[in-house]
């Protein structure tokens, strides 16, 4: 199978070649790409074309500027994970997203990587546009992401249980927040107008409702 350019991909600081050829050979495994940089700017331009799934940082004093130079890229590199090797104990960069524990073993940073990037040989799941899981992922980790979509799927099927008379003001505001906060915008403006009194949105809210918990198990 070909390597999955367009959505798995890490990039590599140059700084540090035998870490680099260690990963390289391990994520051959599972068909992903990485992509080699020597200095902050090339790495947030690499991290761009196209958006790549994770950045393995500098361990140098090179680090603060690779953050800052990913962070001021357009979306969605902007939002790239930025991980960085350290010892047991170090405190990470404000801007790292992780620390991989050093020395590299292979199972151990395969696990970590998924956690930031998803399923490793779910290349469908970072293609752009990226879904509300992916875009989670991303942000708080695979684990955490996974608790709150389950959390909200039993929301939603508590509450679709509900007669209309009974779904409370309450029950509104708080799928409208967990919505919104996973990226069903229009789910969080159906709730978000019950929550304000506009019962006639009910119909609608629940039929979004069962779409997005067809699509909740479906992943």
């Amino acid at each position: 199978m070909p390597y999955v350019r367009e959505t798995s991909s890490i990039v590599l600081p140059a700084d540090d070649p035998a870490l680099c050829d260690a990963i390289e050979a391990t994520l051959n495994n599972w068909n992903w790409q990485c992509r080699i940089a020597g200095d902050p700017q090339t790495i947030a331009y690499l991290a761009a074309r196209p958006a790549a799934a994770v950045i393995l940082s500098p361990l140098s004093v090179a680090a603060l500027q690779t953050i800052v130079a990913v962070r001021q890229m357009p979306a969605p590199a902007n939002g790239t994970p930025v991980l960085q090797f350290g010892a047991d104990g170090d405190s990470a960069l404000r801007g790292i997203t992780a620390l991989l524990l050093q020395p590299f073993d292979a199972t151990t940073f395969l696990a970590q990587l998924e956690q930031w990037a998803g399923p490793l040989d779910d290349h469908q799941l970072r293609q752009w546009p990226f879904s509300p899981r992916y875009r989670m992922i991303r942000l708080m980790g695979l684990d955490r992401a996974s608790a709150i979509r389950a959390r909200f799927t039993e929301s939603l099927d508590a509450t679709l249980g509900l007669s209309d008379d009974s779904i409370t003001a309450a029950d509104a505001h708080r799928l409208a927040g967990l919505a919104g906060m996973l990226g069903y915008s229009e789910l969080a403006v159906a709730w978000a107008a019950i929550e304000r009194g506009a019962r006639t949105s009910l119909p609608q809210a629940r039929a979004l409702s069962d779409s997005v918990v067809a699509e909740l198990r479906a992943d």
